[in-house]
């Protein structure tokens, strides 16, 4: 008797603990990813002097994903054509075409600190 009541109590909790992880599941990327990046980035010392360096964010394929960009006064830099960037589970997700990436912001950029 206690096995069959402790059966949909378990699967209750269980449950409820699924569903309030994925709530917000984004925005701790989004931190995750921030935090991670601002990290590498307090090791650079040309942040700022001719060069930005961002985090960005972007739907590709029906997927979330981050990505890292430089751009420097120095460099002759264009658009990017291809690249990789990760999803919110840390897999790297190539990306062949860029434009195919839909929704891009930036959300960190190296002068944050």
């Amino acid at each position: 008797m206690k096995a069959i009541l402790l059966l949909p109590v378990t699967v209750f909790v269980l449950t409820i603990c699924a569903c309030s992880k994925r709530e917000g599941v984004e925005e701790n990327c989004d931190d995750y990813y921030i935090t991670l990046q601002k990290e590498k980035w307090k090791e650079m010392s040309d942040c700022g002097a001719g060069c930005s360096y961002s985090l960005g964010k972007g739907i590709y394929r029906s997927s979330v994903i981050y990505f890292s960009d430089a751009q420097c006064i120095n460099w002759n830099t264009v658009p990017k054509t291809s690249g990789v960037g990760v999803n919110c589970s840390g897999d790297s997700i190539t990306v062949a075409n860029w434009s195919e990436v839909k929704n891009i912001r930036s959300i960190a950029n190296c002068t944050d600190q």
